[in-house]
């Protein structure tokens, strides 16, 4: 989970660059806060953009892979120090991976120029993210968070697989369900630890009794669950069944927040 620990003491430079979050945050936000009025003009007024990609397949490639994807990188390469007890990604290493997401947004944004180049681009900073956080979670031996690791791994494959799809003129909606899912089983997880974690602490702080139920069998269970009803609305989105699973799926997360007692902190927003 995120937390505060100090930056490597010999680290002058930048402070832009001096934790994972500060750089992918913000550019997560500046570029949500530019590109959904953006993607709104083009769907409502037909603005035009000098993209390849229709208005729609754009804005949810962009969400998914740009925004999203930001905030992933954001909060792993500022998760990982404290996962692996090894020193953080700062300094000139984080800011080619944050010019590299960068340079994908811009790729994207003007890929009818050169679909192809663009799309090589874009698909290059999630493969540098996982292969930097494979490379700290094995070197470090945190195999705990090797989940994390393959997540993400998995997301650069469907963007892999969407930008082929894209460029060979052939559909991508199960590729952008796939995309979805796995973001969704990374809040449930990732949720999961931190949620109950930061509430306990404060609770703690408080004196107050009992306290959020720590990640457990049962989140287990429910994760597990999860994979479970995200894989069969892949492959069959329109089933009736798949609708009767996610109630199921409904009720389990249901009691995962009970289980950690939000409730109890809402003296402290």
């Amino acid at each position: 989970m995120v937390t505060t620990s100090p930056p490597p003491a010999a680290y002058s430079g930048w402070i832009l660059f001096e934790r994972g979050y500060r750089a992918f945050f913000l550019g997560a936000g500046i570029f949500a806060a530019f590109a959904i009025p953006l993607w709104l003009a083009a769907f409502i007024f037909g603005v035009e953009i000098p993209t390849n990609l229709p208005a729609r397949d754009y804005h949810i490639h962009e969400m998914i892979y740009g925004y999203v994807g930001a905030v992933i990188a954001g909060f792993l390469f500022t998760a990982m120090p404290n996962w692996t007890g090894r020193a953080p990604v700062v300094g000139l290493r984080l800011g080619l991976l944050f010019a590299l997401w960068l340079a994908g947004r811009i790729a994207m944004a003007t890929s009818a120029v050169w679909p192809l180049g663009a799309a090589v681009i874009d698909v290059l900073f999630l493969i540098s993210v996982s292969a930097v956080a494979w490379r700290e979670v094995v070197a470090g031996r945190n195999y705990r968070n090797m989940p994390l690791c393959l997540a993400v791994s998995l997301l650069a494959l469907t963007n892999i697989a969407y930008q082929t799809l894209q460029f060979t003129g052939n559909d991508t909606a199960i590729v952008e369900r796939s995309a979805f899912g796995l973001i969704a089983l990374l809040i449930a997880l990732i949720g999961g630890r931190v949620v109950p974690a930061f509430s306990g602490n404060w609770m703690k702080s408080q004196k107050i009794s009992p306290l959020p139920v720590s990640f457990s069998t049962y989140d287990k269970v429910s994760l597990v669950a999860t994979v479970f009803v995200l894989l069969s609305w892949i492959i069959k989105p329109e089933a009736v069944e798949t609708g009767y699973l996610f109630a199921g799926l409904a009720v389990l997360h249901t009691l995962r927040l009970w289980r950690w007692r939000g409730w109890k902190t809402v003296k402290e927003p």
